[in-house]
């Protein structure tokens, strides 16, 4: 009881409550929080601030809703008065208007007919009737946008979030337990009551196509630019990924998948991208940041980040295809929305070129400065180098078989004055060799942060590398 007293009263009842609503929601999401009052002040249905205002809000909306369910549900197939003179020869035609309304419901009962059918909790009839009431009121009411593809799924969504908050059925339980006010009970409990949710969810949508509903271009809107609002908007978001990750974008461009995957990203909200739970916490982030829901753009930016590489090193049109479409597993959700936040507030990821090929690059020039540049036949010739022409057969077996020649071999009764000889051309060989290699890897190293500050090579890897190279110094 504790719990959802204190929730209350810091993220809802007192003067700074907005301020920190904002912040679990953008940090760690609403779980615990009453989900469902957020989002009702975030989307702008109910006032940020807490009064008696609340409760007159609320019934007024669920009046508006139950007055448009009888206006056009009830009535969906009234015919006209019918005409005093039918001419008997004359083809049957069918009213225009009960036509329209038998196509809107033909196109929400079959998309609510395949909605979520592997989970168990939206086959339910009940809760499918009121699906579909809901969109052809809302096709009905706002004939600009009509009823789209995709409207049933937000509506169920919002449904389910709803319906099954743990905090808010606490609440609903334990209210009069609670440390609260009789008012403060009373707008609550107005407010939470499960008994109107095909109300409230009516409410909810009809806010968020405020700001989601212009990427639902209807079938009679007239556009005078070719292009609809959701096109231009994922030119806007590939536009600003192209300022920082030109290569990635050139090569999406190349796969000719933008408007396959952006579209449905857009419109569904990252829906069909992520688990139910997951997705109502990518939405606690994408209300409470607010802006028109201006995360959007940093979430899908956030989202082609996290399969960048995967992309990149693939290269290839249908592995691109399949990669977002089928969006892999996240393992901490809350770094892709941080990263998001980031993007949005103009702070997109730092890019590293890739290290690889710099290490090849690299890699070619040490070896430039150790034994210059040789054509495949020339360094043939230089491994054969190192074996004298004129050495016995005994001693070229030894080397093919990696065994010492016998008179190299130390004597079993001390070293011999050739012996001694011998070691010490080849101490002084050792010496001078070292000292050579320690004069190239310092002109190396030189060299190499000498084009670091010229060329806009990987910083990293060149440290990297230049790391390796003072190690092998000492």
């Amino acid at each position: 009881m504790a719990e959802i007293t204190q929730c209350l009263k810091t993220l809802y009842l007192q003067q700074d409550s907005l301020t920190k609503l904002h912040q679990v929601a953008l940090e760690s999401g609403l779980n615990k929080s009453l989900r469902p009052l957020a989002w009702r002040i975030f989307l702008g249905v109910l006032p940020s601030e807490f009064g008696e205002g609340w409760e007159k809000i609320i019934q007024k909306q669920r009046e508006k809703y139950i007055s448009l369910r009888a206006k056009h549900w009830d009535n969906k197939e009234m015919l006209d008065p019918k005409p005093k003179f039918i001419d008997p020869l004359a083809p049957p035609t069918e009213n225009p208007v009960v036509k329209e309304n038998k196509d809107i419901l033909r196109r929400v009962e079959g998309d609510v007919q395949r909605l979520f059918s592997d989970q168990e909790y939206f086959t339910n009839t009940e809760l499918r009737n009121k699906i579909t009431r809901m969109c052809y009121v809302f096709a009905k009411d706002n004939p600009l946008k009509n009823y789209q593809q995709g409207f049933h799924e937000l509506m169920a969504i919002l449904y389910h979030t709803f319906d099954t908050d743990n905090t808010t059925t606490v609440f609903i339980k334990s209210c009069e337990e609670l440390d609260l006010t009789d008012d403060e009970k009373r707008i609550l409990r107005c407010v939470l009551d499960k008994e109107h949710l095909e109300e409230d969810i009516y409410t909810i949508f009809e806010f968020l196509m405020k700001d989601l509903g212009d990427f639902y271009q209807s079938k009679d809107a007239k556009i005078d630019d070719k292009r609809s609002r959701i096109q231009e908007k994922c030119d806007e978001i590939f536009g600003y990924l192209n300022t920082y990750d030109g290569q990635y974008h050139s090569l999406l461009v190349k796969h000719e998948v933008i408007n396959i995957f952006a579209i449905k990203w857009i419109k569904m909200m990252f829906a069909r991208e992520f688990l139910l739970n997951d997705v109502v916490i990518i939405w606690d982030s994408l209300f409470a940041f607010g802006k028109k829901l201006k995360l959007l753009d940093g979430f899908f930016l956030a989202m082609l980040h996290f399969v960048r590489n995967d992309i990149i090193e693939n290269n290839d049109q249908v592995y691109t295809m399949k990669r977002v479409n089928k969006f892999p597993p996240v393992e901490n959700l809350h770094n892709l929305i941080t990263l998001a936040i980031n993007i949005s507030e103009g702070k997109p990821p730092v890019i590293v070129k890739k290290v690889e090929p710099q290490h090849e690059k690299i890699t070619s020039k040490l070896t430039g400065f150790f034994i210059g540049k040789k054509t495949k036949e020339e360094n043939k010739g230089h491994e054969k180098q190192f074996v004298d022409k004129t050495s016995t057969p005994s001693t070229m077996e030894a080397i093919e078989s990696n065994e010492t020649p016998s008179w190299m071999s130390e004597s079993p009764w001390g070293e011999t004055v050739t012996g001694k000889k011998i070691r010490a051309v080849n101490e002084n060989a050792e010496k001078a060799k070292a000292a050579e290699n320690h004069k190239i890897l310092k002109q190396s190293i030189d060299q190499l942060e000498a084009e670091n500050k010229k060329e806009p090579l990987d910083i990293e890897a060149i440290k990297r590398i230049v790391e390796d190279l003072k190690l092998s110094l000492n």
